[in-house]
């Protein structure tokens, strides 16, 4: 099915792509509130735990650029990036 919208620039599978995109970010609100905090907090224990207890195919589902439509800023991202990688 294709989808004509505001979102018709995008190919299909990206309009696929950014409403699996959508739909994590509505199904794990509570779990994008909370990175989205620490993050804001600089607390790299919360945003852990948070990413943490998401599966990998909603991390990957909520992995979208902001280019795209993605929920996390440029620098949201280079910071779960970093914290994903200290020890």
């Amino acid at each position: 099915m294709k989808i004509t919208s505001a979102y018709s620039v995008l190919s299909e599978a990206q309009q696929r792509r950014l409403l699996r995109h959508m739909a994590a970010v509505r199904d794990n609100w509570e779990s994008v509130n909370w990175i989205k905090t620490g993050l804001a907090h600089d607390d790299s224990g919360m945003v852990r735990e948070a990413w943490g207890e998401l599966d990998t195919e909603t991390q990957i589902a909520l992995w979208v650029a902001p280019k795209y439509g993605g929920v996390w800023t440029t620098e949201e991202r280079e910071k779960i990036r970093s914290m994903g990688s200290e020890d």
